[in-house]
């Protein structure tokens, strides 16, 4: 049979300053950090990433959204393929 611990109350009220102490901290929470990423693609776009899972959308070629900095070397190196010999374009550009 597994053995119990006893928890007497000398030893909860040894805990009670440490616990005093905690309340009393500041917890303070970052913000994600968000980059504006222009779609190059002339259509609809819609994209999830699979680092964040974060989903975004473009409406046309043009049009700028804000992405999670996680996202933005994901998207950056997302190149389209050129048609009859064309070069490979990029799908997304960094807006400055």
């Amino acid at each position: 049979m597994a053995s119990r611990s006893i928890i007497s109350s000398d030893d909860i009220s040894s805990l009670e300053p440490e616990l005093i102490e905690s309340e009393n901290e500041i917890i303070t929470v970052s913000e994600p950090e968000y980059v504006m990423i222009r779609n190059l693609i002339p259509s609809l776009v819609t994209w999830r990433s699979p680092i964040t899972g974060e989903k975004y959308r473009w409406d046309r070629s043009g049009s700028e959204v804000k992405v999670l900095r996680d996202d933005v070397d994901f998207l950056l190196a997302h190149r389209r393929k050129g048609c009859c010999g064309a070069p490979n374009s990029p799908s997304f550009e960094l807006v400055k």
